[in-house]
């Protein structure tokens, strides 16, 4: 699912117009981001929490030439299932 089709589902079952609509998911998106840049998390209960996690630099090896790669440091969003959200999932 993309946002486009998410939009056209909160439409459906939402009472605000589109452009309402639009406006909400938007600004929810906005403080997930803001939240996890500055280095806290952004949790939604029954649902999951939004994390950045550091990664350190480090080597791979390439086989087919042999050879070792540097792999540099990044920054990664985590998403973490609520326990509420694993069970409906693995329940169907």
């Amino acid at each position: 699912m993309n946002k486009k089709s998410l939009l056209n589902k909160v439409n459906v079952k939402s009472p605000f117009d589109g452009d309402k609509s639009e406006k909400l998911l938007e600004l929810l998106l906005e403080e997930i981001r803001y939240a996890v840049l500055d280095g806290s998390s952004f949790e939604i209960e029954g649902f999951g929490k939004f994390t950045k996690e550091h990664r350190e630099m480090k080597t791979l090896l390439y086989p087919r030439k042999k050879a070792e790669i540097l792999v540099p440091p990044k920054d990664k969003i985590i998403f973490t299932p609520s326990d509420e959200m694993l069970k409906r999932i693995n329940n169907g």
